[in-house]
Parts: structure tokens; sequence; C-alpha cells
């Protein structure tokens, strides 16, 4: 009864899924009750939890404080909180989050046990799992194929290569140049391959070929694997798969994000490692501090930026404080400096200062950061579910409250299912909400061709192709 519909998994007597099916009991839409409910009963465990989402994080800690009024048991399991967040969904704490110091929080012992407010020690992991990781960072403007042909040398010397990109765009194009390199050099098996079709990971793809793409991943650099490759991929491959690089090439990101990329890098120990990268070396993408000035306009917001910073990563204050303590660093030991990076990437007081040293825009910018916090913190308290009031129907917003803010994909059905690039039927497909951005919702797939490795259609009047690259915009000829 439980496994039947998605509304009651939280019936069942152990329930495995994303955060997105817990918040939904936490959110002021239907059924919401039925998903919170039965969970009260049960220990609550939330793995990567992190700090950059305002929205998702009071959910959570509506979430939170709802089963903990009950009675109930929750555990958090984090490598990239920082520590304001983390006492805020600990129940929150009398100070304010301007008398945290920076100096104390990145002396603040990791790992560690914390309990309610108060800390409990953790016994010492001497012994336990720790890595030192070689930075290289560099700034080039033809970054798709600078990338490519990198990771095309390192997998020539042997290398298991881990590409991760900001952008789906990007890690298209770098795959596809990857790919041409590897055919130009003799070895077309060195680019990452699905059912033997050079291929990209990341998150535009039908269901049932993702699922054949997170199997070639950790087929590809999974613990048994030794063969050189080159895998291309997006914030897909950052968590979840149990994948192990010899080497990682990056954009830059905010520090709790890139600490979880470099997870994938010599997760396992080797003693088998390529000559040249037996040590851990993460090269970052990252734009100079002058070049990501030049992209912020006069009111804070930013404008033309790379990498996909101002937009996949908006605060780039977060991302000024990671290149600058990756450039002090020199090598991250982990996991000495864990609360090092993420603290100065995450916490807000420390980013103000940054904001007024670095002058000219930076100061708006940070102030139109911090009010985009603060409107996302007040949306999800107006969408979250008041758990301390009597029950009561809820507001018919279900097609407008969600687990997480941004544009609103669009789910397309096909009548007639269509192969897809790894010889498995496509039923339905995900197109990003900014792709579809002032198309109707009744809206139908129309004008569907099937082509060699895939199929073309049009989508309100805009033409798509879905092919071993993913799902695109179709180019114009």
């Amino acid at each position: 009864w439980a496994a039947e519909h998605p509304k009651r998994y939280l019936a069942s007597a152990i329930a495995v899924g994303t955060v997105d099916q817990l918040v939904l009991g936490a959110l002021n839409v239907r059924h919401a009750h039925l998903r919170s409910g039965p969970m009260l009963r049960q220990l609550l465990v939330l793995d990567e939890i992190h700090s950059s989402d305002t929205y998702l994080e009071r959910i959570i800690r509506n979430l939170i404080e709802q089963h903990r009024a009950a009675g109930g048991h929750a555990l958090l399991m984090s490598a990239t909180l920082g520590t304001a967040a983390r006492l805020r969904l600990m129940g929150g704490d009398p100070r304010d989050e301007n008398d945290l110091p920076i100096e104390e929080l990145v002396d603040l012992p990791y790992p560690a046990i914390h309990a309610s407010n108060a800390r409990v020690p953790a016994l010492p992991l001497r012994s336990g799992p720790s890595k030192e990781v070689d930075v290289e960072l560099i700034d080039v403007e033809d970054a798709n194929h600078v990338l490519a042909e990198r990771a095309v040398a390192a997998a020539l010397s042997g290398a298991r290569v881990l590409v991760i990109r900001n952008k789906v765009n990007d890690a298209r194009e770098t795959a596809i140049f990857a790919a041409k390199l590897a055919q130009a050099s003799g070895h077309p098996e060195l680019a990452f391959q699905c059912k033997g079709i050079a291929t990209v990971h990341h998150g535009r793809f039908a269901p049932p070929d993702r699922q054949l793409l997170d199997k070639a991943l950790e087929q590809a650099l999974g613990r048994e694997s030794h063969m050189p490759v080159i895998c291309v991929a997006t914030q897909t491959a950052e968590q979840s798969l149990d994948i192990d690089a010899d080497i990682l090439l990056t954009d830059i990101c905010p520090a709790d994000v890139l600490l979880q990329r470099i997870g994938r890098l010599h997760r396992h120990a080797r003693d088998n490692r390529p000559g040249g990268f037996e040590r851990p070396r993460v090269v970052v993408l990252a734009p100079s501090e002058t070049g990501l000035a030049g992209t912020i306009a006069t009111d804070g917001t930013v404008r033309r930026a790379r990498l996909g910073l101002g937009k996949v990563y908006p605060n780039l204050l977060g991302i000024v404080s990671t290149r600058r303590t990756l450039a002090e660093l020199g090598t991250i030991h982990i996991p000495l400096h864990n609360r090092l990076l993420v603290e100065r990437a995450t916490h807000m007081p420390f980013l103000d200062g940054l904001a007024r040293e670095l002058g000219q825009n930076w100061p708006k910018h940070h102030e139109q950061i911090f009010g985009k916090k603060g409107a996302e913190s007040n949306i999800a308290e107006l969408n979250r579910l008041k758990f301390e009031l009597a029950i009561a129907p809820p507001i018919d917003l279900d097609e407008k409250i969600a687990t997480r803010l941004g544009t609103d994909n669009r789910a397309i059905s096909f009548e007639t299912p269509m192969p897809g690039p790894f010889g498995v039927l496509v039923h339905n497909l995900t197109l990003p909400g900014w792709m579809v951005l002032g198309i109707p919702i009744e809206t139908k797939p129309e004008n569907i061709i099937p082509m060699p490795g895939g199929f073309t259609f049009t989508f309100g009047g805009k033409a798509f192709v879905y092919d071993r690259w993913g799902l695109d915009e179709a180019k114009q000829e």
C-alpha cells in the first residue's frame, strides 16, 4: 500500500528517497499531513545537507521542527554545512549571525557530532581517511577546448579523468571536443561511453537513459575500474554516485560545492594509480577577481558572467573567497581545511567584509544577494505548513508551491514513444523552464521526427533535438 503512490511512501517501515519527498510534508500542499504524519514515528536521517539554498533550508527547518515537536529524532549529516546554517537547523541560537566570529568558526573541531545546540566532541579521526589535494588555478577564455585538451592528455597518460562543468551546454561542448580529440589521437575509446556510444553525463536526459548513464559512469570510474577514460559531467556527478577519478578538472564553484566534487577524486585507496597521478590533483577553471568584478553592474546584479557564475551560483563573493582560499592554500588538506573553506565561502558577515574590501560594485552585489536570501526566506515562510496551527484545508496552490525555487520545468510526453540514443524508448522528457518561457501549459510536442541516434521535435514553435548529447535546442541552419 505504501509503495503504490508517492504520497504514501513515508508510511513504509523504511523509506529511502530524495529530500523533495520529505519536504512535501512540510509545505502547504494537499496530502502534506499524509506525508509528514507517518514520518513522525521514524528516525529522520538527512544526508548531504548544504548551506547554499535559503528556501530549501527554511522548509527543511520547518520539517525538523515539526518532527522534534512530536518527540521525534533527526540526524543531519554534512561535510559542507556552515555553522550559522547548522545552528538554525538545530533550533536556532540566541546570538545573531554577526556575533559568530569567523576566527572561531574555522577553528571548530571537524569532524564532530553536534547535539541540539551543544557540540558533543567526537573522537579525533587520527586514523580516519584524510586527503591532500594539490590545486591548480587556471583562467582561460576558450575553456571548452582547453579542458578537453587537458583531459585527453591526462587520459593518454593512463588517467581516469573527471571533468565537471557548471552549465549543461559547456559540458556538452567539452565532451564533444574531447571525443573528437580522442578520435584524432587514435584512441576513441577514451571518451566516456554508454552502450558503446560516446556521450556526456547531465540532467537533460530521459529517465531511462539517465539510469543507463549513471550505471555507465559508475562502471567507467567505479571501484573496479582501471582503464583510462574521460568523463564529462555537470553537478549530476557531484554526489550519490560511487565514482573515483585520478584527476579532476572543474569550473570554480562555492567551496561547499567544490568539496563535494573533490569527494569524487581519489575516493578509494588504490595501489595502481598511473604515473604522475599518485597524488590527488584538481585543476580549477577560475576567472580572475578583475574578470568577475567586470560582470557586476552598478545595481549589484551579475551580467555576462562565464561558467554559470551569477546564475547557477549567484553569490560571486563566495566565488572570490573560494578562489582566494585555494590560492592561499595551494594544497587542500581534507578534512583539516573543510571548515576554513566552507565558513569563508558561506558566512555572510565575512562576505560583507570582503565586499567592503573589494569596493566598486561589490557592496551593492552583497546587498542584492542578502536581499535575495531574505526574499527566499519570506517565500518559504509563506509556503511552509504551519504545523503549530489547527489542521485546515490548504490553499489550492499545488501548481505554484514547489520544493525548490526556480523556473518551473515542463514535463512532456510523446504519444508514440521514440527510440533514444542508447536503444531505449523515450516516453517523456523534462524541458528546463527557461527553454519554455511563455509557452502555454497545454502545449504538446509536435513534428516528432526520428533521426539516427535520436529524434527532433517542436514545442510551442521552438525546435529541439534529443540525441547522445542530451536534450538541446536545435541549431538554426
